[in-house]
């Protein structure tokens, strides 16, 4: 159930952006991206210029951990992420999203030129304006942020946090 409410989220996300872009951008879900044969973030927004990728995930939770595994495929969503950008032909931005229940979107931008892997992890740290932390074995803890620190789902904008983030308005 969780994963047809996120894959259905991802998919009306991708609709509101295109609709809300008057098809200037097309966002592009890719579809139960951790069970494809080469990695793929799961939507790719292309704006003429480079691809925003986005690895996103949903919860009811008040965390969740964002994996970095990169021995092990199964477990793994940042380091397919990461191998996603730096072997696209064209230039790849990177982005962790979590949708709280009852929050707007949170964006966490990845700096792809850090020196490792580690500290591309970390950046997302560094970029993210609510509590979001490296854990001990370099995964991401995301906790849901309070209504004081951030918008509810009600009065914040999906679609407008996406398009500021990735510098499209």
């Amino acid at each position: 159930m969780a994963r047809t409410k996120g894959r259905s989220y991802e998919n009306q996300l991708c609709v509101d952006i295109y609709r809300e872009t008057d098809g200037h951008l097309i966002p592009e879900p890719i579809g139960y991206s951790g069970n494809h044969f080469a990695p793929a973030p799961d939507i790719h927004i292309d704006d003429g210029t480079k691809i925003h990728a986005i690895e996103l995930k949903r919860t009811a939770q008040d965390r969740i951990t964002i994996g970095y595994y990169p021995d092990n495929y199964q477990r793994d969503d940042l380091q397919q992420l990461f191998t996603y950008a730096r072997n696209h032909p064209r230039t790849v931005v990177p982005y962790v999203g979590v949708r709280f229940n009852n929050r707007q979107l949170l964006l966490c931008k990845l700096w792809l030129g850090a020196p490792n892997d580690v500290a591309i992890v970390r950046s997302a740290t560094k970029f993210t304006p609510t509590d979001v932390r490296l854990t001990t074995q370099n995964n991401l803890s995301i906790h849901k942020p309070s209504l004081e620190n951030w918008p509810s789902a009600s009065s914040g904008d999906d679609v407008t946090h996406v398009l500021e983030t990735i510098g499209f308005r």
